[in-house]
């Protein structure tokens, strides 16, 4: 979802930059959707919102849950602003309802202002990338560029470094800036090897983006998967086979989970997950009749990805 917030624009959902009719391009709104659609892979769909809450005397937050109501069916949420305080309102708001904010900074602001901003966000479901050098340059919007790039991509099969972005040239910050960036969990865009690439990919708390987004996949899954299995029984009877009943649903989505790479495998090539269950005899009288199925646990080691790599080597003569 790309939010506006200083244009009026009806909830719609476009498949490319033609059907923006309330926004041309320059706007920010507008670039933000182009960026997204000028990657491959790219999304087939982006939903965009607009409100001019300082005229409306409302708030970022205040719209957002308004929206929500009628459509929650989003994850990736970015901002046209490139104010500090609307970024940093967006990513509050994305933390405490699970969505993943994206954003970028004014090309203008130097590198003290977009530490301190991430500073103040500190989020798992947040995620900042800095660009332009605190120079007027043309704004790249890397944050509609990499969301694009990675959308389309299944969780788990994807990292967020190494990623070419279509229109997103080299940031031209000096290397002590870019430093100073990666430790307060900033991204930004570098060239190694001759290759001008998406930096580390970290959320501003300091862990992989493509954790975050794999631990909402599983989260989101792992509820379907339950649900599923209570809304067409005609009853679940609480005993040892309506539980197996549910921790099968839970095991189906972590063998899911291994397949797109999520979960790592063992030297057998066995998923790394295990799931703990009570039986009935286990759960206290009183969960029992309130019909609440306690204490189903389950632990899995995460793949990841490899970034970095050492190799020690010794030539003989």
């Amino acid at each position: 979802l790309v939010f506006v917030n200083d244009t009026d624009i009806d909830y719609k959902e476009v498949e490319g930059t033609d059907g923006l009719t309330t926004l041309s391009s320059g706007d920010n709104g507008y670039e933000l959707v182009n960026a997204m659609f000028s990657q491959s892979p790219s999304p087939s769909k982006v939903a965009v919102y607009g409100v001019d809450v300082a005229t409306a005397g409302t708030s970022i937050t205040d719209e957002l849950d308004s929206l929500t109501i009628e459509h929650d069916d989003f994850y990736f949420l970015l901002s046209s602003s490139r104010t500090q305080s609307d970024l940093e309102e967006c990513a509050s708001w994305a933390s405490a309802n699970g969505k993943l904010f994206v954003g970028q900074n004014d090309i203008t602001d130097d590198v003290s202002t977009i530490t301190t901003m991430a500073e103040n966000i500190v989020s798992e479901n947040a995620v900042i990338y800095a660009h332009g050098g605190g120079t007027a340059e043309e704004d790249p919007f890397v944050d509609g560029a990499i969301v694009g790039r990675i959308a389309p991509m299944q969780p788990g099969n994807t990292t967020w470094k190494f990623k070419q972005l279509s229109g997103v040239p080299v940031a031209t910050f000096p290397n002590a800036d870019i430093s100073t960036l990666e430790d307060a969990n900033v991204n930004t865009i570098v060239k190694k090897g001759g290759i001008v690439q998406t930096s580390e990919g970290l959320t501003t708390a300091g862990g992989f983006a493509d954790i975050t987004r794999a631990k909402a996949w599983l989260k989101a899954r792992i509820e379907e998967a339950v649900q599923f299995e209570l809304y067409n029984a005609e009853k679940l009877s609480y005993d040892n086979t309506g539980i197996a009943v549910i921790v099968s649903a839970l095991k189906s989505v972590l063998k899911q989970g291994v397949e797109r790479r999520i979960i790592a495998l063992n030297k057998d090539g066995k998923g790394m997950w295990t799931v703990k269950a009570p039986t009935r005899a286990d759960i206290p009288s009183n969960d029992i009749a309130n019909r609440i199925l306690p204490d189903i646990d389950f632990e899995a080691t995460v793949a990841g990805a490899i970034h970095s790599v050492n190799i020690n080597g010794v030539l003989k003569v």
